[in-house]
This record gives C-alpha cells, sequence and structure tokens, in this order.
C-alpha cells in the first residue's frame, strides 16, 4: 500500500494509520474521560447550589435541588439567596421519585418474538444487537451470535442494572440486557458474559475481546431465560 505512494503521502498516511488505531481505544472510553468527566463537575456546581439554597431557607435539603430545572435554580440563585420559597417545586417530584424507586418495571415492553423482524427491518440496528442465526434443528432454547471466542462454566447471575454489580462474585457468568462503560469494573472478576443485546462494535462484544472473556451477545431474552444460579 506505501509503494504507489509519494514520500509526503505516506508520512501522511502513517500519520493517519495511527490515529486510526488509536480511536477504538478513545472511541471505548470517551465515556468515562469525556460524558462522566463533564456530569461530575456539572453535579459539584449544582450540588454546591443546593448547599447554598438550603442555607438561605429555598429548599430544605442541599440534595433537593436535584429535583429543580435549571430556570428555577437561576431564578433562585439571583441574590440575594432566600426571596423564593422552591419547596412547592421539590415536594411533589420528589415523592413521585421515592414511589418510582419502589417499582420493579418489566425489563421489555412490547412482543419479544417480534424482537427478529424489528432487527432484520433496519440494517443500522446491528450495531447494537446482531440477530441470532436460528437453527431449528438444534432445538436451542437460547441463540445468540459467539462475539467472543472460548469456554467457561460456572454460576449464572442475572443483572438488569448497573448498581447491582455490588452482588456479582468472581468466577460467575454474567447476565445482562447489555453493558456500558460503567459495567466494566465487572469485566475483570466474571469468567463468561451472556446479553440480550450486542452487535459486532457493541460496548460487550469490544470489552469481552480486550479482556479474553468468551461472549455471547444478541440473545435478545437471554436475561428473561437464564435464570439465577
Amino acid at each position: 500500500m506505501f509503494v504507489f505512494c509519494k514520500n509526503s503521502e505516506t508520512k501522511e498516511l502513517v500519520i493517519k494509520l495511527k490515529a486510526a488505531q488509536k480511536s477504538g481505544y478513545w472511541s471505548e472510553d470517551h465515556t468515562y474521560y469525556c460524558n462522566f468527566y463533564v456530569r461530575s463537575m456539572g453535579r459539584w456546581i449544582v450540588t454546591e447550589l443546593g448547599r447554598r439554597f438550603a442555607e438561605a431557607g429555598c429548599i430544605d435539603d442541599p440534595e433537593d435541588v436535584h429535583f429543580l430545572h435549571p430556570n428555577e435554580i437561576r431564578k433562585a440563585a439571583i441574590p440575594p439567596m432566600g426571596r423564593i420559597n422552591l419547596r412547592h417545586y421539590v415536594e411533589p417530584r420528589k415523592k413521585a421519585w421515592q414511589e418510582n424507586l419502589t417499582m420493579d418495571p418489566l425489563p421489555f415492553y412490547g412482543d419479544i418474538s417480534q424482537a427478529q423482524a424489528v432487527l432484520r427491518s433496519d440494517p443500522t440496528l446491528s450495531v447494537s444487537t446482531q440477530v441470532p442465526i436460528v437453527r431449528e434443528e438444534l432445538k436451542a432454547d437460547l441463540y445468540g451470535a459467539a462475539a467472543a471466542p472460548g469456554l467457561a462454566e460456572g454460576v449464572a447471575r442475572v443483572i438488569m442494572s448497573a448498581d447491582k454489580l455490588s452482588e456479582l462474585k468472581p468466577g460467575e457468568i454474567l447476565v445482562a440486557p447489555g453493558t456500558s462503560a460503567a459495567w466494566t469494573v465487572s469485566f475483570s472478576i466474571i469468567s463468561g458474559l451472556i446479553t440480550d443485546g450486542g452487535g459486532a462494535l457493541s460496548h460487550p462484544v469490544i470489552m469481552a475481546r480486550e479482556y479474553g472473556l468468551p461472549c455471547v451477545a444478541g440473545c435478545l431474552d437471554a436475561t428473561a431465560k437464564i435464570k439465577m444460579g
């Protein structure tokens, strides 16, 4: 490929090639280095406003600031603080939030049997979920894509959200709807991974390959069919 390039073109090509090789790394970790960083700074600023609002008597608890909309925060932040009571904004939203914490929503709304038809209708969806190749003669309970090679045996641990990752034990096989940057901490202790979603460029597939973990992705209903244990 380099033979037909001039010296200046070769140098430029090498630079672009190295950039392309690095792009996968930065693409995978941009959530941590960019999104998480910006959001943490924003949360720090808003939390500080909550502390000041509580001191001024606008709200009862500094954490209540997270139930306010930006325009409400701006309105109350105009000095001198304490002139505007924000409790009538906070109370109904806080109550609704507390009620939602007691709910256990279904992981899927709709007809799961139609999932493959939907995925096949739009090729771009294959990035997030790869349609499993169903071989009826196998009479298998679950089909998926062999996303990362290997063989693993262990206890299945079905986890539906990242806040439950503390339940994972070393050597277990993680069964999840999918993974994102917040789930990466689990890859160092699990022995295998099975996900409902996951196409060729998805987070669980890339990370499983990086950690050398056997992975079956795009099962569509793994979390519904696989039982804990």
